[in-house]
């Protein structure tokens, strides 16, 4: 990875994408996926205000799921499933439309939310700036976006 000096693969899917880990360029290993060309960081996908860190990516299937293991604030390993979603979507269908409007609407200045709740930039609050995000992306279908973590629970 960019600024890291090893990567290691562990598993490919049918459409040529690659996940694994690789040292980041802060110290540390980081899960990573590959694909056109470019290595990126799994970590730059989520929210940075998780406080998790994705340290190795195990495998990924068609749809784009990718499993592995990650720490979280204390340093518990957990395992995670990210799914990608095009922003705007909150109902994660793979299409922004009206339902993702009317999430966004429904929790408009309201704080605390969620992405699930319309809150795309990750302010906590609903707001404009999501409301645009929406109209930018309405009828767009899943193609490559944001990674949302769909589930996290504690590895055995």
């Amino acid at each position: 990875m960019p600024g890291g000096t090893w990567s290691i693969a562990n598993a490919i899917n049918d459409t040529d994408h690659i996940v694994g880990q690789g040292q980041a360029s802060q110290g540390g290993t980081h899960a990573m996926v590959y694909y056109d060309g470019t290595m990126c960081d799994l970590n730059s996908l989520i929210s940075p205000s998780s406080g998790w860190v994705l340290t190795n990516a195990a495998a990924i299937n068609a749809a784009g799921q990718i499993v592995g293991a990650m720490q979280d604030v204390l340093g518990t390993q957990h395992a995670f499933l990210l799914t990608p979603a095009l922003t705007g979507d909150a109902n994660l269908d793979g299409t922004v439309n009206g339902g993702d409007l009317n999430t966004v609407l429904a929790h408009y200045n309201q704080t605390g939310m969620t992405w699930a709740q319309g809150d795309f930039d990750d302010n906590g609050t609903v707001n404009g700036g999501d409301l645009n995000t929406v109209l930018a992306n309405y009828n767009r279908h899943l193609d490559v976006g944001a990674a949302v973590p769909e589930r996290v629970r504690p590895l055995c």
